[in-house]
């Protein structure tokens, strides 16, 4: 994934910044302007540009690319004769997305926790939950995870706002 940001020197000349983000398909970065500065935050590290006799320009104060977190989990058939949760929550915040199989929409996400069971639409073969939506704060801790049958898998997200996770279920 690209992103590209201009800057605008004191001459009036245009730089363009690229960031390479997303490597794998777990990376997220995020570019913030503060106080003539530029903050890029990818991969657990944290860069910082300034520009004291520059100006710089983006539609909105924080440019961000997002790219969908991916877990896979096998389940036995005999799995689903008991609940497998799904739970998406936030600490202290509050969400608004959905939890959809297909393009079919099982569950909305409101209020800061839901927890959904997806045994009932669970069935041999493999299965697609895609999770998505934003949260806020934005600086909040967001955990999607999945528990049943002896599995437990958990996922942590946090300083974007913005969540897509894909859960993939396979029952044999």
């Amino acid at each position: 994934m690209k992103s590209q940001v201009l800057v605008r020197s004191s001459f009036g000349m245009f730089v363009a910044l690229s960031l390479f983000a997303c490597q794998s398909s777990f990376a997220q970065t995020s570019l913030q302007i503060r106080n003539n500065s530029m903050v890029i935050q990818s991969g657990g590290k944290t860069m910082v540009l300034n520009a004291p006799s520059s100006s710089i320009y983006s539609s909105s104060k924080i440019i961000q690319t997002n790219s969908t977190q991916r877990t896979a989990v096998t389940l036995n058939t005999t799995s689903l004769k008991r609940p497998c949760w799904l739970t998406v929550a936030i600490a202290k915040g509050q969400l608004n997305g959905q939890i959809k199989i297909g393009n079919q929409v099982i569950q909305s996400l409101k209020g800061s926790r839901t927890v959904v069971n997806l045994a009932p639409y669970l069935s041999s073969g493999t299965k697609t939950i895609d999770i998505s939506g934003k949260y806020q704060p934005a600086r909040g801790s967001l955990r999607i995870e999945f528990s049943g049958a002896g599995t437990q898998v958990s996922q942590q997200a946090s300083g974007s706002g913005i969540f897509n996770h894909r859960l993939i279920v396979t029952v044999r």
